[in-house]
């Protein structure tokens, strides 16, 4: 059955696989620590998972406790509880001088909108997934992981956020009817090796957890634990790619580079290929920090080190020019790059506060700048308001 996959892939398949079921024993927890998952049967799988530390998120649930109500509350009680939070936080925002629209609507859709395209890439890591285990009978890590774990969970995330979208009066036919498409479209990474089908979610993964992370910034500590679970959940699945892609590079050094090499230059967050509206969107989140140029090279580099490429010995001419490319100080992806990044963002959105002070009129929410949130008590202050 090698038409499956390459002869290339056929050879890792087995480090491959023991690579991705160690991670979901750590990813699950309890039992499975230190268990073979090769050694038990999907039935007894399945009961581990369901019966693990780490489960999906119950949105009313979530909620409810985010809110401190008891379990009497009903779904109507938690929809306007978080109504009412979000008109408090805005409330604050505007009392502050600050104009909270593009901050917590317009680049918060971007991030609701990338989480429907997970439903539609997860197909495809399970199509892949499917083709690993005919080339391999019994190579089933990866089915395991795309069906029992990370999809749902994942879909705990967009269940959560179309949850709070209501809250915030942010559904509506445009929007809804973009979320369901996009959920039949997906994103399109390559899928051609072992290699490619691990460097896209793992970079892409790990793009997730500071834009988690900043939306909890601006949402301030009652509504921002809700992105706060969501990102911790994103660190687990980077982990996980990013644990299995490191095993796939030690057995399979200069091709598994040059297939994270390529989605390193073409990287782009699940997006660009289906929302509306993208590039404006996407300047909002940047200009507001929930995301932007700087932090997805920042994710890069932290993942070309721990990837340990610069330590590495690669046999092939091209793999040599690739590792030099990715680990220069002074090149696309090392200290000067992301110094000038930071610099031009920092000068932006310094730029976009002063016309809004000398206008007279309320200015950008931009986190570190106009808005900043304590890092462990999420209580957000306002350095403009004197």
């Amino acid at each position: 059955m090698s038409e499956f996959l390459s002869p290339e892939d056929k050879k890792i398949i087995p480090v491959f696989n023991e690579a991705v079921n160690y991670q979901m024993t750590i990813h699950i927890g309890g039992e499975a620590r230190g268990a073979d998952l090769n050694k038990i049967d999907d039935q007894e799988f399945t009961e581990l998972v369901m019966n693990s530390e780490r489960q999906p998120l119950k949105p009313l649930a979530v909620a409810r406790d985010m809110l401190g109500y008891d379990e009497t509350a009903t779904a109507a009680d938690i929809m306007s509880g978080l109504h009412n939070e979000h008109l408090a936080l805005k409330s604050l925002y505007l009392s502050n001088g600050i104009d909270p629209t593009q901050a917590l609507d317009d680049s918060a859709d971007i991030i609701d909108l990338t989480e429907s395209y997970i439903a539609g890439y997860s197909r495809m890591i399970g199509s892949f997934a499917q083709r690993v285990e005919m080339t391999e009978p019994g190579a089933n890590g990866l089915r395991r992981w795309n069906d029992k774990i990370w999809v749902p969970e994942e879909d705990g995330h967009d269940r959560s956020l179309g949850l709070d979208r209501l809250a915030r009066d942010r559904g509506g036919d445009q929007f809804d009817n973009d979320h369901v498409r996009l959920m039949q479209i997906g994103v399109h990474p390559v899928l051609d090796s072992i290699p490619a089908a691990m460097s896209y979610p793992d970079l892409q993964e790990g793009a997730t957890d500071p834009s988690y992370s900043n939306r909890s910034a601006l949402l301030g500590p009652n509504l921002g634990q809700l992105p706060k679970l969501i990102g911790k959940q994103e660190v687990y699945h980077f982990r996980m790619y990013g644990g299995v892609l490191k095993k796939v590079m030690d057995a399979d050094p200069d091709r598994t580079l040059l297939a994270f090499e390529k989605e390193v230059k073409n990287f782009d967050m699940p997006g660009r290929e289906g929302i509306r509206d993208y590039e404006k969107r996407e300047k909002a989140a940047a200009l507001t920090g929930l995301l932007d140029p700087a932090s997805i090279l920042d994710v890069q580099r932290k993942t070309i080190k721990r990837l340990g490429v610069s330590e590495r010995n690669f046999a092939t001419e091209e793999a040599k020019r690739a590792q030099h490319e990715l680990t220069n100080p002074d090149g696309s992806y090392g200290d000067a790059a992301l110094a000038k990044k930071q610099r031009q963002l920092g000068l932006i959105r310094e730029r976009k506060v002063n016309i809004a002070v000398k206008a007279g009129g309320l200015m950008p929410a931009i986190l570190g700048v106009t808005v900043v949130a304590h890092p462990v008590t999420g209580e957000l202050t306002f350095p403009y308001n004197k």
